[in-house]
């Protein structure tokens, strides 16, 4: 089993670094089981944002396809 664990920065462009890695991962070990656990700094969707200052979609959708991409 592979185990990873993050913690995804405030700023959008290295959070980008932080999705481009873990496809790299999931491509060079998507046989084994993996678990990917810590802060993202980002939510699914819009809806589970606590506070004032709103996401921008492509935040979210960037995110999404990580984790689509990453099953």
């Amino acid at each position: 089993m592979l185990l990873t664990a993050v913690y995804g920065s405030n700023w959008q462009s290295r959070r980008m670094e932080l999705w481009k890695e873990l496809i790299n991962v999931h491509q060079q070990h998507g046989s084994i089981p993996w678990a990917v656990a810590g802060d993202f700094n980002i939510v699914r969707f819009s809806d589970e944002k606590v506070g004032e200052r709103a996401l921008s979609y492509r935040n979210l959708q960037d995110f999404n396809e990580c984790l689509d991409t990453c099953s």
